[in-house]
């Protein structure tokens, strides 16, 4: 198990964020070099699948529509759950997110899930005043077949997670849902059999996000 010490506020939330990285192969940033996806390698936003989101997802919000551990499947227990607002940028980039997208960014958010051992799930989201402005710095790389039929979200992408120090391995998917992004990593040890959970957490997570963004309370769950 890996631990950190909180020196106030701020750091504290950064030594959060690196926390995010250590447990999964790595930080990433977002969708720039995915494998295969929704969108095109330009950034251009595809198509939306449904209207603008009627509610701006501030901190709280955001941090609401996180899966909790109750959330996730059986035998993971969940990681601190924490939103921040924009007072403190360098908290958005040290959680992967592009320089430009925290520029314009309202809030942040992370959370996830792991054993400690062999595998680890880490969801981190990031949320605009439009879903105009999510869709214009959403970057995919490949075919939107390629995640199968109907894929979740209004655009979506996914990449390999560089090898960690451990040996750490494993996928991540990105998805726009109106105006917030998500990442959903998943890693795992080397050798380690798990079951392919990406898809099925990603789909949860766009449910989550569409549930607060209508105003209702985000009871989606693999439970």
């Amino acid at each position: 198990m890996i631990g950190y010490r909180v020196f106030g506020a701020r750091a504290g939330r950064l030594a959060y964020a690196a926390f995010i990285c250590v447990l999964t192969a790595g930080c990433t940033t977002e969708a720039t070099d995915g494998s295969f996806g929704k969108g095109d390698g330009a950034g251009a936003p595809a198509p939306a699948k449904s209207s603008p989101a009627a509610l701006v997802m501030y901190p709280k919000l955001l941090e609401a529509a996180v899966p909790r551990g109750v959330d996730m499947p059986r035998g993971l227990e969940e990681r601190s759950t924490q939103s921040w607002d924009m007072s403190n940028p360098v908290i958005c980039q040290s959680n992967g997110w592009r320089d430009e997208m925290c520029a314009e960014a309202i809030a942040t958010a992370a959370g996830g899930a792991t054993d400690y051992h062999t595998q680890n799930i880490s969801v981190q989201m990031i949320s605009f005043n439009h879903a105009a402005d999510a869709a214009r710095f959403f970057k995919g790389t490949g075919a939107e077949d390629d995640l199968g039929a109907n894929p979740p979200g209004d655009a979506i992408d996914a990449y390999t997670l560089p090898t960690g120090d451990r040996g750490w391995t494993g996928r991540g998917i990105t998805v726009r849902q109106g105006s917030v992004v998500a990442k959903v990593e998943y890693a795992w040890t080397p050798g380690a059999e798990v079951p392919g959970r990406l898809m099925d957490i990603t789909k949860m997570v766009v449910d989550r996000v569409k549930q607060t963004q209508s105003g209702k309370n985000p009871t989606a769950s693999l439970r």
